[in-house]
Formats: C-alpha cells, sequence, structure tokens
C-alpha cells in the first residue's frame, strides 16, 4: 500500500507521455508539407492535399493558391540560395523592419505569458476576485477585437477588405491595428488567460480531478474546432468577419 502511494504521483506523470507518444506515431501518417511539395516540383500532390483542406473550395481557387504557395516558394528558395544563415540572423536584428517585427512579436509573447499582464493577474486576483477581473477585462477584449476589425476594414478599402502583399496601405490605419492588438492580450492575460486555470477551486475535493480534467479537455476541444474551422472560413471570412464574430463571442 505504502508502494503504492509513492508511486502514485509518478504515474500521473508518466501518463502525461501517452499523449506525446501517440501523436508521435501519428506524425508518420499526416501528410507531407505543402511546402515542401511545391519545393519538391510535385504540384500534383500539394493541389491533392489543398482540395483536402479547402474541400469547399472550386478549382480555380485551389489552383490560384497552389500557385501562390509555388511563388513564394520560389522567393523563399532564392533568398536561401543568395544568404547564409549567418546574414538572416543579422537581418534581423540590424534591418529596421526586421527588427521592429521581432520586437513586436517578441514583446507580445511575452507580455502575454510572463510579464506585466500576467503578474499583474496573479498578484490581484485574490485582492480583488476572481469575478471582478472577468467583469473588467471581458470589455477590453472585445474592445480590442472590435478595434481590429474597424481598423482591418479601413485599412484594406481599396484592397476589397483583403491585404494583399505589395500593397502600400495608409500608415494612419497601420498602427492600429497593432494598438488593438495589445488591448487584447493585455485584457485576455489578465482574464481568461489567467482565471479559467484556477478551475480547481470550482470543484470539491472528491471530484476536483476529473473536474478539472474535463474542464482542461473542454478547453483543448474548442481549440481543435477553431483550427480545423479556421481553413473552412478563410475563403469567407476576411479579417473584418473574422474580428467581429470573435467580438461578439466574447460578449457575456
Amino acid at each position: 500500500m505504502a508502494l503504492g502511494q509513492r508511486l502514485r504521483w509518478r504515474w500521473m506523470v508518466g501518463l502525461g507521455c501517452v499523449p506525446a507518444a501517440i501523436q508521435t506515431v501519428l506524425l508518420f501518417f499526416l501528410p507531407e508539407s505543402l511546402r515542401i511539395l511545391v519545393r519538391r516540383g510535385d504540384e500534383e500532390a500539394a493541389m491533392n492535399i489543398m482540395r483536402r483542406i479547402y474541400a469547399h473550395a472550386t478549382e480555380k481557387e485551389v489552383v490560384a493558391k497552389v500557385k501562390v504557395l509555388t511563388e513564394k516558394v520560389r522567393e523563399a528558395k532564392e533568398i536561401t540560395e543568395r544568404t547564409t544563415l549567418g546574414q538572416r540572423v543579422y537581418s534581423i536584428f540590424f534591418v529596421a523592419v526586421n527588427r521592429r517585427a521581432l520586437i513586436v512579436g517578441c514583446g507580445l509573447q511575452t507580455f502575454q505569458q510572463l510579464f506585466l499582464f500576467t503578474l499583474v493577474a496573479l498578484k490581484y486576483i485574490d485582492i480583488i476576485g476572481r469575478r471582478k477581473i472577468m467583469v473588467w477585462t471581458l470589455p477590453g477584449m472585445i474592445f480590442g477585437l472590435t478595434l481590429a476589425a474597424i481598423s482591418f476594414h479601413f485599412l484594406t478599402l481599396r484592397t476589397n477588405n483583403r491585404l494583399v502583399d505589395g500593397t502600400k496601405y495608409p500608415d494612419s490605419w497601420s498602427v492600429l491595428p497593432l494598438f488593438s492588438m495589445i488591448i487584447f492580450v493585455a485584457s485576455y492575460a489578465t482574464s481568461l488567460g489567467n482565471v479559467p486555470w484556477q478551475q480547481g477551486e470550482l470543484f470539491s475535493l472528491e471530484v476536483r480531478g476529473i473536474g478539472t480534467s474535463l474542464a482542461t479537455a473542454m478547453n483543448w476541444s474548442a481549440n481543435l474546432i477553431i483550427n480545423m474551422a479556421d481553413a473552412d472560413f478563410e475563403p469567407a471570412f476576411v479579417r473584418l468577419q473574422r474580428y467581429g464574430v470573435n467580438s461578439s463571442a466574447q460578449t457575456p
């Protein structure tokens, strides 16, 4: 009995390896990356996979997507051939436009996970209360998504509400998507990024493990649904509608 109790936590940790092992096996059954197929010149296989991803797309749309992907792969291959890894690393740190993008991307990820907003929530969640934090910060998420929808709408008016490579967009609207992302990330990290993971407090001791497991499974199930649906929504939903729908979903 004592031995079983000593091993119990090891079983809990070890079981976490099971999903990883299953995923490792399933990797061998995944179709090849579209970019790899195009890079190898196997455009027919790329077309077949693209048809599976965009099941409701017309043949013309599939051909157009593969054509765009082929052009991107060609550009990437040319860049790789004419530059070294060291030159590209130098470029991301010392070319202004790349450095700004790096600072924004890394900064947002850091702020969300490790720094200001999450630390604020961790410090004050017991002082302010879970419900109050949610009530106060959800409007910030709604505002951030709504502002993103509006800014993308006016930013892309000349290109039929789509971002087109090589197009010069007005600087007056370009800063708003970044501002809206910061507002959303700050609000999310303070509330929905933190409070739901206090879910163990909702359940009594005898059902805490099961309840927490089911709640976490629901989180990943919703994540899976969004990722599976995203490919189908892409042809019909531009950024305006996507951020607008997400904003509506956050409204209590």
